[in-house]
């Protein structure tokens, strides 16, 4: 099962914080086992100030040290026909923390380019900024393994509240954007653009039954001209 990195990677705090290492795998990509071998990882905090880097070796496995207890963001660099990507995520509470498998993966120039031409004719498209690709799924439900993909409604807010992106969703055929769409269709996919660098708040939601909605925040890190993936996008289950 592929969680989120925010469940298991805080706001940044003291420098001081004691040290834990950071144990993980990246993939070539959010579909696929293959390792992607020889991706730097960077680990920063909020403002973008690095921790420590590593190098995936050739089972895309790596160790880097962060703070203790803290959220940290892990920036993942592929090398050619890659982008920069971002997952973020809370450090851990032991000295040794492991970053479940699934969770860092790389994303390619070409599944860029596929999205790009998918989501064409947003209207943020092309404005500077970084990019989040997400596709909203239900965390706590699982049908063989897989988590159901669910139709909702995803943007990116500033922690101050003053400046949100909303995002673009496709067509029922899933083919192209739709300009009159206002919620993802059945594949549950989005594409947000234009997207001013820094540490912003991504918040998806589900309508799980007429006029109900269900809703769940996540801190995302983003680039300039970096993509910030989220496949899945986690929406929760409501509390009642």
């Amino acid at each position: 099962m592929r969680t989120s990195l925010i469940s298991m990677l805080v706001i940044l705090s003291a420098c001081s914080a004691p040290e834990v290492v950071v144990k993980g795998k990246v993939f070539a990509s959010h579909d696929s086992t293959e390792p992607l071998a020889g991706a730097k990882i960077t680990i920063v905090d909020e403002q973008g100030g690095k921790y420590s880097d590593a190098k995936a070796d050739s089972a895309g496995k790596f160790e880097a040290m962060a703070p203790e207890g803290e959220y940290i963001h892990a920036e993942i660099s592929g090398g050619d026909g890659f982008e920069t990507t971002s997952f973020t995520g809370l450090s851990g509470l032991s000295e040794v923390f492991r970053v479940e498998d699934g969770t860092l993966y790389g994303f390619s120039t070409a599944e860029r380019d596929a999205l790009e031409v998918l989501f064409g004719g947003c209207p943020e498209f092309g404005t500077p900024g970084g990019v989040v690709f997400g596709e909203i799924r239900v965390l706590e439900l699982s049908q063989d393994g897989e988590h159901p993909v669910a139709s909702g409604i995803a943007e990116v807010v500033t922690r101050n509240q003053k400046t949100t992106w909303k995002a673009c969703y496709l067509n029922e055929a899933e083919d192209a954007w739709d300009p009159a769409a206002s919620e993802t269709g059945l594949g549950g996919r989005f594409a947000i653009f234009g997207i001013e660098p820094g540490t912003h708040i991504l918040t998806v939601g589900w309508e799980f039954a007429p006029d109900l909605w269900s809703y769940s925040d996540t801190y995302v890190r983003v680039i300039e001209d970096g993509v910030a993936p989220r496949f899945p996008a986690w929406v929760e289950w409501p509390e009642f």
